[in-house]
Parts: structure tokens; C-alpha cells; sequence
């Protein structure tokens, strides 16, 4: 992705912290904003960090299993992806909480 872009993301387990790309803070509003900060603090208040790098590291891994590695990886990105879209979902009211629009 190239820099500048509208992009946020919360990374970290032990110590999480906020990016959010220099594009974003130039184009959005105060209330867009808060809403996007309140959704990606939301991912600590919930506790998903760990699970959330889970999600990025267990489909790579199996895939390096060889014979099964793929159908593995299929599987887990299917069962991982359902709890991602539900967590995405739960941090969205985070940010209405947060931004009250």
C-alpha cells in the first residue's frame, strides 16, 4: 500500500498501539476520526490483539505443512474469518459509542 493512504490498524499484544496513516488524519473529520480511533481501541477493550495475530499467522503456517498444508490453511482461514467479521462488527459500535453519530 502506498503511504498516505485512508488506512488504520491496532497492532500489538503486550504494548497495542494506533497507526493511523498521514492520509487518513488530513481527510477525515474530527467525528470520522473518533469514530475510527474508537473502533480500533475497541480491539483492546474486547481483548482481540492476540486473536487478531493469530489470524495473520496460523493460515500462513499450516500452508507450510506439506500435503494437507493448504486444505489446512483453507479451513482455518474459513473458522477465522467468521470470528474476524464478528469482531470487525463489535469494534464498528465501539466507534459509534465513541463518536455518537
Amino acid at each position: 500500500m502506498k503511504a498516505g493512504g485512508l488506512n488504520a490498524h491496532i497492532s500489538g499484544v503486550e504494548r497495542p498501539y494506533v497507526m493511523l496513516e498521514s492520509g487518513a488524519v488530513n481527510a477525515l473529520t474530527r467525528a470520522e476520526l473518533e469514530y475510527v480511533l474508537g473502533h480500533e481501541l475497541g480491539h483492546v477493550r474486547c481483548e482481540h490483539l492476540l486473536h487478531l495475530f493469530l489470524i495473520q499467522v496460523l493460515p500462513f503456517a499450516a500452508r507450510m505443512i506439506p500435503v494437507v498444508g493448504g486444505w489446512l490453511s483453507l479451513g482455518l482461514d474459513a473458522a477465522l474469518g467468521e470470528w474476524r467479521r464478528k469482531a470487525e462488527l463489535s469494534c464498528d459500535r465501539m466507534g459509534l459509542l465513541v463518536c455518537q453519530d
